[in-house]
This record gives structure tokens, sequence and C-alpha cells, in this order.
């Protein structure tokens, strides 16, 4: 393998990773009238939105090395505006059953290996 190679396998697996970080992996902060989420892990600036500013949330099992796990995916006009992963959140029950309160439930969308790699670099 040639050194430019390693160099673009390298950059790859660090943007695929930020794009994870960033698009995934939020602290969530669920108050009466509002949502607020800050990305890489509670690192990045804080973004707050209305409950009433979604259309509502889908539910997608995607498979992994460890097990299968659920993530939402907060949906306004058809685009994915948040994500909130089993993975990522401990507590992604409790999150999923208040957000259930607050946020009508689209329905569970299957997973499809190609659909979730767009979605992550949009």
């Amino acid at each position: 393998m040639g050194t430019s190679f390693l160099i673009f396998l390298l950059l790859f697996m660090g943007y695929f990773w930020m794009t994870e970080f960033r698009t995934r992996a939020h602290r969530v902060i669920l108050k009466e009238n509002e949502l607020w989420l800050r990305p890489y892990f509670g690192l990045g600036k804080s973004r707050s939105y209305s409950y009433s500013c979604f259309d509502g949330f889908q539910t997608s099992k995607q498979p992994g090395k460890l097990g299968t796990k659920e993530y939402i995916f907060l949906m306004k006009e058809e685009r994915r505006i948040a994500c909130i992963s089993e993975f990522y959140h401990s507590n992604y029950w409790e999150l999923k059953k208040s957000l259930g309160e607050k946020v009508q439930f689209l329905g569970e969308k299957k997973f499809k290996i190609v659909y979730e790699y767009r979605q992550m670099f949009r």
C-alpha cells in the first residue's frame, strides 16, 4: 500500500467518525416545550427545537457488531433533523417514551445501508 492510500484511508475514517459524532452522538435535554441537542457528545454548539416544528419521528433498527440498536429520527418535511440513538444514550427508552408524548410517531423505517450512508453525508 502506498503512503497516499494510507493518508486517504485515515482521512476518510476521521471524516466518517466526525460525521457519526455530529449526527448521532448528542447530549439530549427534553424540556416542557422544546428539545435541546448538543452534538459531539455534548461538546458542540447547542441547538433548540420546539416540539411543534417536527412532523413526527421515525424509528429504525440498525444491526452492528454489538447487536441491533434502535434509532429515533426526528423529521421535518421528510428530512432528518435530529437522531437519538440507543447506542449512545443509556436512557434511550425514557427519551423515546417522553418524545412519544410530545411528537407524533410516524412508524418504523426499514434499515438500508446505502440510504443510511447517504443520510450521514447530507
